[in-house]
């Protein structure tokens, strides 16, 4: 929910403030790729 209400774009960086499970930021990935087609640069 998080990642589709921060809608990321390229370029940003992903930060999970939470640092709970670490679902964020697969879910990001996952966002980036429904949206462009590309996938953004995991660090």
């Amino acid at each position: 929910m998080m990642v589709e209400i921060l809608d990321p774009k390229e370029g940003e960086t992903i930060y999970d403030p939470a640092c709970g499970t670490g679902g964020m930021l697969p879910a990001s990935i996952d966002h980036e790729k429904r949206n462009d087609g590309d996938l953004i640069s995991p660090l």
